[in-house]
C-alpha cells in the first residue's frame, strides 16, 4: 500500500465518510447505532457481565440485509450459565425501527439480571443530560459511593456526539455506575423477567431513532492561503506549516465530511488555486505566514447558535492563540478568543483541551496527526463576513468551519499513539547474540541433551535415568507451527538463539498442522537434530490443530462443511466419534514411530524428548458443544446414557450432574484407549492430559497421569474483530497490583507426589507490565518445587524469526516473544531462577484432600484464598479414598489439611483442618501458629514465602526476590529496594531490575553479571483505542522503542567491586559507567535507558 493511500484510511472519530446510518444489527446481535453498541448481556450471580460479543455466543442463523433482519445465536460454556439461544431480531424503517430479543435457557437460569446494555466511554456523559419521560438526568461526577438511577419509562434520549439516540415502548431503564471504574456509566435496558432464580425464557422489545443534529458548513474558499501539501521545506512558499513532504497534511481528505457530529466543508485545493486553508502566524513568530484573512462577502443564509470551528496549531504553542471576528448580516460584529491548550493544540501528537476535541487523526511520515474541533456560542443570525487574525508568535491553521443549533460532546475516545519523544526512544534489538557476551547464556547447558537417558519420575519428580538422585527442571519456550521448520541454516540459527537466551527446553505447538510434506518433516527433523546437539530438551502435544480433509474421515463428510470445521471441533468429536480417534492414532503413530535421520533414532525412542501429552487444551467440558454437528451427537449419546441407566434427571442441578458424569465417562474410555494405543506402540515417556483448567472433577481425573500439566495467563487479551483480528482489549493492570491469578490459580491443581508442569504461561503484549511475568511466574513455581515451565511463545511465525516485525496481523501477535524486546530479556530472568537461582523450595506445605470425584463438576473452581497462601508455602492436593492411602503423597512438612469444600474426607487424620472458602483463611492460620506473623502482613498486603526469598508488597506493588543465584526488585517510580546483593532507587518509570551471574553459579562468586533494567517496549506508533490504551488498534511499525526509566543502583561493599557497561541486545559492550564510592565503601551506578550511546536495558557487571 501506498504511503497516501495508507494515510487516507485513517480514521475519522465521531463521524465517517459515508452518508448517515440507521441503526444496525451486527451477526453478534448487537444493536450499532450512531458509534453507539449495546450487546445483550447475562449477569451471573457474581456480576460477571457475558456480553453476546464473547466467542460463547456462536452464530446459528444470518438472516441480515444491509444490517437489518434477523440472527440466532447459540450459547455455551460458561461455568454459571446454562447453555441456551438468543435471536435477535431489528425490522422496520429507519426513522422507526424495533429491536426485539428472545432468550430461552435449557435449563432454568440463576441471574442476577439480563440487559441490552452498553458502557459509556469514561467521561463522555458525566454532567451531560439523559431525558427520561422528558425529564432531564444529569450523570455525577465521580464521588465516594457509587451512583445509579432506575426508572420504568416509555421514552428515553440519550445525547451522543453526532445527535441523539431515543428508545420507547415499555422500558424497565438502569443507569448504572461501575464501582471499580468510577466515572464510567453503564445504560442498561433490562429484559423481562430481568433477574431470577429459575429464568427459563427472557425477552426485550423496544422502539430504536437516531437523529443527527444537522449543521451547515460556511464557505472559506476566499480566505484561503495554503494548500495541504508542501513540496520544499522552509522555501516560504508553504503548503500547511512550510516543513516539507515528510511533514506536511496533504493525506487529509476534501469534501464534505461529518467529524466529532458536525459537517465539515474540507476545500479541495484542485478546486481552488491550489489553495485549501487558512494559515496565520502571529507577528513574532518568524514563520513567512500572514497574521491575518478574511473571508469575502458569504452569500448564505445559514445561521445557528454555535460556531463550529475545525483547525489545529502547530509549533509552541501559547495562551493566547488568535481573534475570530464575525460580522453578521445586520452589521453587528462579535469577536471570539482562541485559547491555546484549551481552544486548540498542535496538530503534532494532539491532546484534547476542554474546548478542543480531537476529531480527526492521521499519519505523516514525520509523526500522528489531529485536528481539533471547538465551538462557541454565538448569536442565531446569517454572517455576512468572518475574518481570523494570530497573535503573538503562534502558527494557527484554520480548516473549516460550520454553523448548527446544538452544543457538541465531546467524543468518548481518541486514539493514543507511542512515538519517540520525551517518554519513548527507539532501541535496536539485536536477536543474534556475540557468543561469550554477557547475554550469552548457552554455556550453562549440558550438551548433548539425552546424554544421561530419558527423563524418569522419582520421589515426585523428574530425573534423568542414569542419574539418580538429581532431580531436573526444565525451563522452555513455545515453538510453533512451521517455526520449527526453517530451511536448515536458520534452524541452525534459531537453536543458537534459544540456547543463548537460557532455555533448557522446547515445547513444539502447533506443529502438527506444519509438517505435512516429506520436506517439511525433513527440516522438522533437522531442527530436533540441532536442538539436541546443543542440549535443548523438547516435549509437545500429540494433537494440536490439525484440521483433517473430508477424504481422511468419511464419517464426518457426510454432513455440511464435509470437514471437520477446526481444532475445537476435532477435540469435540475425538471423544464421540470412533473414526477421529481412529484418524488420531493413524496420524500418531505414523510420527512416533518415524525415525529422524539426523539423530538416528525413532521419535518414540528420543531420550531428548521428555514428556508428551495426548492432546493440547482438549478438556471434554469446553469442547462437546462448540458447534451444532457436536452437540446434537452429545446430546443424543447423553439420551443413550440415561435410558440404559433407567435416569430421567430433572433440568438444573441433577441433570448437570449427571451431563458431568456422561461426559467423564466418554472421557475416561478414550483416555484409557490412548493409554493403551500408546504403551502398544512402546512410548515409556510420562504422559498427561487436559492441561487446562482448574476443578475438582478435572483433579481426580488427573490422578490417573504421570504428572500433570496446566496452563497460566495474566490479562489474556480478548480479540474482538472477526477470527481473531484486531482490535484486542486487554489489561493495563500490573499482575501485582491484586490477587496473583497467575500463577496462582494453578497451585491447588498440582498434584502431591506427581511431577508438575506449565506448559503454556505468558503476560502478553501490549500490557506495560509484562516484564514482570517471567521473574513472578519462575520465583514461585520454584517455591512451589514445580518441575517445568514454558514461556508462550518464542515465535509462531517464520517472518518472526527472519524479519524484525511488531506484528504479522496474527492471533499470536501479542504472545511471541521474538518480536518483543522486553519480554524477551525478562525470559533469562526466568530460567535464572527457576533452573539456577537456588530460589528454594518451600518446606512448608498444605494439602487439600479429596475424596473422589462423586458429586463434583467440570465448572467448579477452587477458593481464591489458595493464590495467596501459596505465596507463602506449597500447596498441592491429593486424591483419596481415605487419609492413610494419602498419607504417602503428602509431603512429610505438611502443616495443616484445606477443606476446599469439594468431597473432603470425615477420616483426615490428626492434621489441623481449615476451611479454604473462608474470606480470613490467612489470618485464621495465623491465630493457631500455623503460618508467622512475619510470613503476612494483611494491613500491608505483604506476603513473605516461608524461605524468607520472596517478598511481594501488594499496595506498593513491589516484588523481591534474594537468592544466591539471581537478584530481582520490581519497583514503581518513587520507591526503593534492596536486596543481599544490590539496592535500587528507582526514580522514573515502572521497573524491573535484576542480576544474574554470567559465569560461576552464584552472584557471590560469579566474575562477570548480567544486570537488566527493564521498562515497557512498545513499536513506532502503536496505536490505542483511547487514552486509557486498554484497547489495541495496532501494534505499530519498526523500529521497537523503549519507555523512560532512571534509577540509581547501589553494589554495597560486601558485594565486591564492579566496573559496569552498558550493553546492547546483544551483549555487545556500549560504555563503561562512572562509579560512585560512597564512604561505606559501596559502589554506585547511574541507571538511564536513554543515554548517550542509545537506549539502554541491560549491563554488564564485571568483578575487578
Amino acid at each position: 500500500m501506498k504511503w497516501s493511500s495508507l494515510c487516507a484510511a485513517l480514521l475519522l472519530l465521531g463521524g465517517s465518510f459515508a452518508a448517515e446510518a440507521a441503526a444496525e444489527l451486527t451477526k453478534k446481535g448487537t444493536l450499532s447505532v450512531d458509534g453507539c453498541e449495546f450487546a445483550v448481556t447475562l449477569y451471573d450471580k457474581g456480576w460477571g457481565g457475558r456480553e453476546s460479543t464473547r466467542k460463547e455466543f456462536q452464530l446459528v442463523r444470518d438472516d441480515r440485509k444491509n444490517g437489518v433482519g434477523e440472527v440466532d445465536l447459540r450459547f455455551s460454556g460458561f461455568s454459571l450459565i446454562p447453555n441456551g439461544t438468543l435471536n435477535v431480531s431489528l425490522k422496520g424503517a429507519a426513522d422507526a425501527m424495533q429491536y426485539t430479543a428472545d432468550l430461552r435457557f435449557e435449563n432454568p437460569a440463576d441471574l442476577n439480571a439480563i440487559a441490552l446494555a452498553m458502557t459509556f466511554p469514561r467521561g463522555i456523559f458525566t454532567e451531560r443530560r439523559i431525558v427520561v419521560d422528558g425529564k432531564e438526568v444529569t450523570l455525577p461526577p465521580p464521588g465516594k459511593k457509587t451512583a445509579s438511577f432506575k426508572f420504568r419509562c416509555s421514552e428515553i434520549m440519550v445525547p451522543t456526539g453526532e445527535g441523539e439516540l431515543r428508545f420507547n415502548g415499555d422500558i424497565n431503564l438502569l443507569l448504572q455506575e461501575f464501582r471499580l471504574r468510577p466515572g464510567v456509566w453503564q445504560m442498561r435496558l433490562l429484559f423481562t423477567p430481568s433477574s431470577g432464580d429459575a429464568v427459563s425464557r427472557a425477552s426485550l422489545k423496544v422502539g430504536v431513532r437516531s437523529i443527527r443534529y444537522p449543521s451547515a458548513p460556511l464557505d472559506l474558499r476566499s480566505a484561503a492561503n495554503m494548500g495541504f501539501a508542501d513540496d520544499v521545506a522552509g522555501d516560504g512558499k508553504g503548503g500547511w506549516t512550510d516543513q516539507g513532504a515528510e511533514n506536511d497534511l496533504s493525506m487529509l481528505p476534501v469534501g464534505r465530511h461529518r467529524l466529532g457530529g458536525i459537517d465539515f466543508e474540507i476545500i479541495d485545493p484542485a478546486k481552488n488555486n491550489g489553495l485549501s486553508c487558512i494559515m496565520l502566524a502571529g507577528p513574532n513568530s518568524g514563520r513567512p505566514f500572514r497574521s491575518e484573512a478574511a473571508t469575502g462577502t458569504l452569500d448564505s443564509s445559514a445561521a445557528g447558535e454555535y460556531l463550529y470551528v475545525l483547525h489545529a496549531g502547530a509549533y509552541d504553542q501559547k495562551p493566547q492563540v488568535g481573534e475570530i471576528i464575525l460580522t453578521y448580516a445586520d452589521g453587528a460584529t462579535q469577536t471570539i478568543p482562541v485559547r491555546g491548550f484549551v481552544d486548540v493544540g498542535n496538530w503534532w501528537k494532539p491532546i484534547g483541551g476542554d474546548n478542543s476535541t480531537i476529531v480527526w487523526v492521521g499519519e505523516n511520515r514525520s509523526s500522528y496527526l489531529g485536528l481539533y474541533r471547538s465551538s462557541w456560542k454565538i448569536e442565531k443570525k446569517p454572517i455576512r463576513k468572518i475574518a481570523f487574525r494570530a497573535t503573538d508568535s503562534t502558527v494557527w491553521g484554520v480548516i473549516a468551519l460550520s454553523v448548527g443549533d446544538h452544543p457538541v460532546l465531546p467524543p468518548g475516545e481518541v486514539p493514543a499513539y507511542i512515538v519517540s519523544g520525551k517518554e519513548w526512544k527507539p532501541f535496536e534489538y539485536r536477536r543474534d547474540v556475540e557468543p561469550g557476551s554477557v547475554m550469552d547464556f548457552s554455556s550453562r547447558l549440558d550438551a548433548p541433551a539425552g546424554k544421561y537417558g530419558p527423563v524418569v519420575i522419582r520421589n515426585g519428580h523428574f530425573e534423568f535415568r542414569d542419574r539418580p538422585g538429581e532431580p531436573v527442571r526444565f525451563y522452555g519456550t513455545n515453538v510453533c507451527g512451521g517455526v520449527a521448520m526453517l530451511d536448515h541454516e536458520w534452524a541452525d540459527r534459531l537453536a543458537d538463539r534459544i540456547a543463548a537466551e537460557g532455555y533448557n527446553a522446547v515445547r513444539f505447538h502447533h506443529q502438527d498442522s506444519s509438517y505435512t510434506s516429506p520436506e517439511s518433516l525433513e527440516r522438522f527433523d533437522y531442527f530436533i537434530a540441532a536442538l539436541k546437539k546443543r542440549g535443548i530438551y523438547m516435549t509437545t502435544d500429540l494433537y494440536v490443530t490439525f484440521r483433517p480433509p473430508a477424504t481422511e474421515i468419511p464419517e464426518v463428510g457426510e454432513r455440511p462443511p464435509k470437514a471437520i470445521i477446526d481444532a475445537r471441533e476435532y477435540k469435540g468429536l475425538f471423544y464421540v466419534m470412533d473414526p477421529v480417534f481412529e484418524h488420531y492414532r493413524k496420524r500418531v503413530s505414523t510420527w512416533l514411530n518415524h525415525v529422524n535421520p539426523y539423530t538416528g533414532i525413532a521419535i518414540k525412542d528420543e531420550p531428548a524428548i521428555v514428556t508428551l501429552n495426548y492432546l493440547n487444551e482438549a478438556n471434554i467440558n469446553s469442547f462437546w458443544n462448540n458447534t451444532e454437528f457436536t452437540t446434537s451427537l452429545y446430546n443424543a449419546a447423553f439420551e443413550k446414557y440415561c435410558k440404559e441407566r433407567g435416569i430421567s434427571p430433572a433440568p438444573g442441578p441433577e441433570r448437570e450432574l449427571h451431563f458431568n458424569e456422561f461426559l467423564t465417562s466418554l472421557y475416561l474410555k478414550r483416555y484409557h484407549q490412548m493409554k493403551e494405543f500408546i504403551a502398544k506402540l512402546g512410548v515409556e515417556k510420562p504422559f498427561s492430559d487436559q492441561n487446562m483448567a482448574a476443578s475438582p472433577r478435572l483433579q481426580a481425573i488427573r490422578n490417573l497421569y504421570d504428572f500433570v500439566d496446566n496452563h497460566s495467563y495474566f490479562a489474556h487479551p480478548t480479540f474482538i474483530g472477526p477470527n481473531k483480528t484486531m482490535p484486542l482489549r486487554f489489561s493495563t493492570d500490573s499482575a501485582l497490583k491484586g490477587q496473583l491469578r497467575s500463577p496462582g490459580v494453578l497451585f491447588a491443581t498440582r498434584l502431591y507426589g506427581r511431577p508438575f508442569t506449565i506448559s503454556e504461561f505468558d503476560f502478553p503484549r501490549p500490557n506495560p507490565f509484562r516484564a514482570e511475568g517471567a521473574p513472578i511466574v519462575s520465583a514461585y513455581a520454584a517455591l512451589q518445587g514445580y518441575d517445568a515451565l514454558y514461556h508462550f511463545a518464542y515465535a509462531h511465525s517464520p517472518v518472526r524469526v527472519r524479519e524484525d516485525r511488531p506484528s504479522v496481523g496474527a492471533a499470536s501477535d501479542p504472545f511471541d516473544a521474538t518480536s518483543d524486546p522486553v519480554k524477551a530479556l525478562s525470559q533469562r530472568i526466568g530460567s535464572g531462577l527457576f533452573l539456577n537461582g537456588g530460589v528454594k523450595a518451600s518446606t512448608l506445605s498444605f494439602a487439600i484432600l479429596q475424596n473422589g470425584i462423586d458429586g463434583t463438576l467440570y465448572n467448579q473452581s477452587y477458593p481464591v484464598g489458595l493464590c495467596d497462601l501459596g505465596l507463602i508455602g506449597a500447596i498441592g492436593t491429593a486424591i483419596t479414598p481415605d487419609y492413610r492411602s494419602a498419607a504417602e503423597k503428602l509431603p512429610k512438612e505438611t502443616a495443616a489439611l484445606l477443606d476446599t469444600g469439594y468431597n473432603f474426607p470425615a477420616d483426615h487424620g490428626s492434621l489441623p483442618v481449615f476451611d479454604a472458602q473462608q474470606e480470613d483463611l490467612l489470618l485464621q492460620m495465623q491465630k493457631r501458629g500455623i503460618l508467622k506473623p512475619e510470613w503476612y502482613d494483611a494491613e500491608r498486603g505483604i506476603f513473605r514465602s516461608s524461605t524468607g526469598q520472596i517478598e511481594l508488597d501488594r499496595k506498593q506493588m513491589s516484588f523481591r526476590v534474594t537468592a544466591p543465584g539471581g537478584e530481582v526488585l520490581i519497583l514503581s517510580p518513587g520507591h526503593k529496594g534492596s536486596g543481599n546483593f544490590m539496592a535500587v532507587e528507582n526514580k522514573v518509570g515502572r521497573g524491573v531490575f535484576a542480576a544474574l551471574p554470567h559465569t560461576g553459579r552464584t552472584l557471590a562468586d560469579a566474575k562477570r553479571i548480567l544486570l537488566l533494567h527493564l521498562t515497557d517496549s512498545q513499536a513506532t506508533k502503536t496505536k490505542f483505542r483511547s487514552e486509557e490504551m486498554n484497547q489495541l488498534e495496532s501494534f505499530g511499525v519498526m523500529p521497537y522503542l523503549v519507555a523512560r526509566g532512571e534509577a540509581e543502583l547501589t553494589l554495597p561493599r560486601s558485594s565486591g567491586e564492579f566496573r559496569c557497561y552498558a550493553v546492547d541486545s546483544a551483549g555487545k559492550r556500549l560504555a563503561e559507567l562512572p562509579a560512585t564510592v560512597g564512604k561505606d565503601g559501596s559502589s554506585r551506578f547511574s541507571l538511564r535507558t536513554f543515554r548517550p550511546e542509545g537506549t539502554v536495558i541491560a549491563y554488564e557487571l564485571v568483578r575487578k
